[in-house]
C-alpha cells in the first residue's frame, strides 16, 4: 500500500502549496487523514477540494506523476494519503495503518444563520467562503418574495444562479457569492452557511 504523509503550509496572502512526486502511473487518491480542509491538483488537471476520508480517481484512467497540494486556511494542514492504480481498500469504518488512525467520520462544522433579511432594489450582498478563518462548505438562499426572484453571481460579478421565488438553492463552496436583487422591489430572503469548526 502507497501511503505517504505531506504537511501544507498554512496560507498567508495566498495559500499555502506544496507539492510531491508520486509514482507516474497512478490514477487514485485518498485521502486516508487530514486535520483540516485542503486542495489536491494531480498534474496540470483541475484542483479539487477534499478532507478526510475523500478521493478520486478509476484505476487506469487519468494518470499523474506530481500532486499539488493547496491550503487556503491559517494553519499547516497534515494529510495522510494514499496514492496508486487501484482503489483504496479500508475493510473498517476505523483502522489504523502502521501510526495512522484512519476515520472515514466527516469533519465537525457549524451553521451560520443570518435570520431574515431584506435586499433592496438592485441591491447586492456578498457572503465570503470564510468564518474567522474557518472554510465553508456549503450554503443555502432561500427566497421569501411571492413573485420576484434573487440572483446568485460569483465575485467577478457573473450570474451563476437564479433563486425563484418561495424557493431555496444550495451549493457547496468556500467561494464568495454575491446575491443581488435586479427586481424593483425590495426582496426578504435568508442565507444559511455550513462551516468546518
Amino acid at each position: 500500500m502507497n501511503l505517504r504523509n505531506v504537511s501544507i503550509p498554512a496560507a498567508g496572502s495566498s495559500p499555502g502549496i506544496i507539492s510531491v512526486r508520486v509514482g507516474g502511473l497512478d490514477s487514485v487518491f485518498f485521502a486516508v487523514s487530514a486535520d483540516g480542509v485542503f486542495r489536491v491538483q494531480p498534474d496540470s488537471q483541475a484542483s479539487l477540494q477534499l478532507y478526510q476520508g475523500q478521493g478520486f480517481g478509476t484505476p487506469g484512467q487519468n494518470q499523474y506523476s506530481r500532486l499539488t497540494f493547496f491550503n487556503d486556511s491559517g494553519a499547516v494542514v497534515n494529510v495522510s494519503f494514499y496514492t496508486g492504480d487501484q482503489p483504496f481498500q479500508n475493510t473498517a469504518a476505523v483502522s489504523t495503518v502502521g501510526s495512522i488512525t484512519v476515520s472515514q467520520k466527516e469533519p465537525a462544522s457549524y451553521l451560520k444563520a443570518s435570520g431574515t433579511l431584506t435586499l433592496g432594489a438592485g441591491a447586492n450582498t456578498s457572503y465570503p467562503g470564510t468564518d474567522s478563518g474557518k472554510q465553508r462548505k456549503q450554503v443555502v438562499v432561500t427566497n421569501l418574495h411571492a413573485s420576484l426572484i434573487l440572483k446568485v453571481r460569483t465575485s467577478t460579478p457573473t450570474v451563476f444562479a437564479t433563486v425563484f421565488p418561495g424557493s431555496a438553492w444550495t451549493v457547496e463552496t468556500n467561494a464568495t457569492i454575491n446575491v443581488y436583487n435586479p427586481g424593483g422591489s425590495a426582496v426578504d430572503y435568508e442565507v444559511g452557511e455550513i462551516y468546518y469548526a
